[in-house]
């Protein structure tokens, strides 16, 4: 939908205009535009068409180098998969589960006649017809991603590891947040690193002709580097990722 309507193409062109003065300036909006559009879905195919299908040609147009601008797209769409609302850390702390963040209502506030409670169950039915009859279709489209899912989606994977993992990595003492941004930031990685990363093949179905194989492949090693780097500094460095929770649920 962005693609088709122009969205896509006009917040490129804003892109374009802020940050084409400076070297290597349509390659950072490019980076913002996909981790804009990764993070709508929590994903990063969605930045991963963008990317391909808008900022590449604009890009190879505009001189830029075809292995530099691969690199740059398979990158910045990786960012989905971490950037709020991450999927992937949806799922973890889903399957983590930390009741006591979430304490049941006391009784005193749940004690009512039973006429009372069925008009208040009358009450969230309306919005429950209109629900389902809108979202009746996405049903499919659910099907579908499982079906996808069964092969190699990240998300299936997580449903099938993490219920044996994390209670593991409690009882070790490790914090189930930590090890969540480690599991994702991983996500982040496999997708850019060979042989089987989903951008590389998605880059491959989608690039120009004039770009190849190596040149998609080559152009992600030093984005791989960098993630690695940045995956082990919060290995040995926690509060890289616990600073930000620990000061939210201490206030």
């Amino acid at each position: 939908m962005l693609s088709k309507s122009g969205i896509a193409s006009d917040r490129y062109r804003m892109f374009h205009v802020w940050t084409g003065p400076l070297n290597g300036g349509l390659a950072i909006g490019t980076v913002v535009l996909m981790a804009a559009v990764s993070a709508m879905n929590g994903l990063s195919v969605a930045g991963m068409a963008i990317g391909t299908s808008v900022a590449l040609p604009e890009m190879l147009k505009r001189g830029y180098d075809k292995r530099m601008v691969t690199g740059v797209i398979q990158a910045g769409s990786s960012l989905g998969i971490i950037v709020p609302p991450s999927l992937v850390l949806v799922l973890c702390g889903m399957i983590a589960r930390q009741p006591q963040l979430g304490p049941p209502l006391p009784i005193e506030e749940r004690q009512m006649d039973r006429s009372e409670r069925f008009k208040l169950l009358a009450a969230g039915i309306l919005p429950l017809i209109i629900i389902f009859s809108v979202t009746g279709l996405f049903v499919w489209i659910i099907l579908a991603a499982l079906c996808f899912g069964a092969v190699f989606d990240d998300t299936a994977m997580l449903v099938i590891v993490a219920p044996l993992y994390i209670p593991l990595v409690i009882s070790l003492g490790f914090n189930p947040i930590w090890y969540g941004v480690l599991y994702t930031v991983t996500c982040q990685i496999a997708y850019m690193a060979p042989p089987f990363g989903n951008n590389l093949f998605l880059m491959t179905a989608m690039a120009a002709k004039e770009i190849t194989l190596v040149d998609i492949h080559g152009s992600s090693s030093p984005f791989v580097i960098i993630m690695l780097i940045g995956f082990r500094l919060v290995m040995l460095f926690p509060q890289i990722a616990l600073w930000l929770p620990e000061t939210y649920y201490a206030s």
